[in-house]
Protein backbone atom coordinates (compact mmCIF):
# COMPACT_ATOMS: atom_id res chain seq x y z
CA UNK A 1 0.00 0.00 0.00
CA UNK A 2 1.70 3.71 -0.78
CA UNK A 3 3.32 4.69 2.08
CA UNK A 4 3.91 1.28 4.07
CA UNK A 5 7.48 0.55 5.49
CA UNK A 6 8.57 -2.42 3.58
CA UNK A 7 8.93 -5.37 5.21
CA UNK A 8 11.58 -8.12 5.78
CA UNK A 9 9.39 -11.45 5.07
CA UNK A 10 10.32 -13.61 2.04
CA UNK A 11 8.01 -16.43 0.31
CA UNK A 12 9.34 -18.80 -2.30
CA UNK A 13 6.67 -19.93 -4.53
CA UNK A 14 6.51 -23.81 -6.29
CA UNK A 15 5.64 -23.97 -9.67
CA UNK A 16 4.18 -27.59 -10.09
CA UNK A 17 2.51 -29.26 -13.18
CA UNK A 18 0.06 -27.15 -15.69
CA UNK A 19 -3.09 -25.74 -14.18
CA UNK A 20 -1.60 -27.02 -10.54
CA UNK A 21 -2.28 -24.19 -7.62
CA UNK A 22 1.53 -23.26 -6.74
CA UNK A 23 2.98 -23.83 -3.22
CA UNK A 24 4.19 -20.82 -0.97
CA UNK A 25 5.96 -21.19 1.52
CA UNK A 26 7.68 -18.68 4.18
CA UNK A 27 11.21 -18.43 4.83
CA UNK A 28 13.32 -16.26 6.50
CA UNK A 29 14.01 -13.09 4.36
CA UNK A 30 16.87 -9.80 4.57
CA UNK A 31 18.07 -8.34 7.57
CA UNK A 32 16.28 -5.37 5.77
CA UNK A 33 12.97 -4.65 4.11
CA UNK A 34 12.72 -3.39 1.17
CA UNK A 35 10.15 -2.53 -1.47
CA UNK A 36 10.38 -2.38 -5.41
CA UNK A 37 13.32 -4.37 -5.17
CA UNK A 38 15.46 -6.14 -8.28
CA UNK A 39 16.70 -9.06 -7.36
CA UNK A 40 18.62 -12.21 -8.61
CA UNK A 41 18.63 -16.01 -7.82
CA UNK A 42 22.25 -16.99 -8.06
CA UNK A 43 23.52 -20.91 -8.81
CA UNK A 44 24.13 -21.02 -5.22
CA UNK A 45 20.32 -20.19 -4.00
CA UNK A 46 21.34 -17.13 -2.75
CA UNK A 47 19.50 -14.22 -3.50
CA UNK A 48 20.95 -11.05 -4.33
CA UNK A 49 18.88 -7.47 -4.40
CA UNK A 50 19.63 -4.69 -5.70
CA UNK A 51 18.17 -1.30 -5.19
CA UNK A 52 14.49 -0.78 -3.54
CA UNK A 53 13.04 1.63 -0.86
CA UNK A 54 12.03 1.32 2.68
CA UNK A 55 8.94 2.66 2.30
CA UNK A 56 6.21 2.01 -0.59
CA UNK A 57 6.11 5.37 -2.23
CA UNK A 58 5.63 5.39 -5.95
CA UNK A 59 8.23 7.68 -8.37
CA UNK A 60 10.16 9.17 -5.35
CA UNK A 61 13.54 8.04 -4.54
CA UNK A 62 13.50 9.81 -0.86
CA UNK A 63 13.57 6.50 0.82
CA UNK A 64 16.00 4.66 -1.88
CA UNK A 65 17.99 2.25 -0.42
CA UNK A 66 21.68 1.97 -2.52
CA UNK A 67 23.51 -1.19 -1.02
CA UNK A 68 23.05 -4.43 -2.46
CA UNK A 69 21.68 -7.12 0.02
CA UNK A 70 21.29 -10.87 0.25
CA UNK A 71 18.89 -13.51 1.33
CA UNK A 72 20.79 -16.94 2.65
CA UNK A 73 20.00 -20.07 0.77
CA UNK A 74 17.84 -22.50 1.62
CA UNK A 75 19.11 -25.71 2.04
CA UNK A 76 15.62 -27.47 2.87
CA UNK A 77 14.49 -26.53 -0.48
CA UNK A 78 15.28 -28.38 -3.35
CA UNK A 79 17.48 -26.22 -5.95
CA UNK A 80 16.47 -27.07 -9.07
CA UNK A 81 20.01 -26.27 -11.79
CA UNK A 82 18.91 -24.20 -14.52
CA UNK A 83 22.02 -23.02 -15.39
CA UNK A 84 22.16 -24.82 -19.10
CA UNK A 85 18.43 -22.75 -19.64
CA UNK A 86 20.20 -19.91 -19.70
CA UNK A 87 21.31 -17.93 -23.00
CA UNK A 88 24.43 -16.85 -22.91
CA UNK A 89 24.51 -13.10 -24.74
Amino acid sequence: MQGDPARGGAEVITLGAVNANPSVQSVPGPKVGRTYVMSVVLPTGEVAMFGGAKTAVEFSDATAEFTTGACPPHRTLPLRRLLHLVPEI
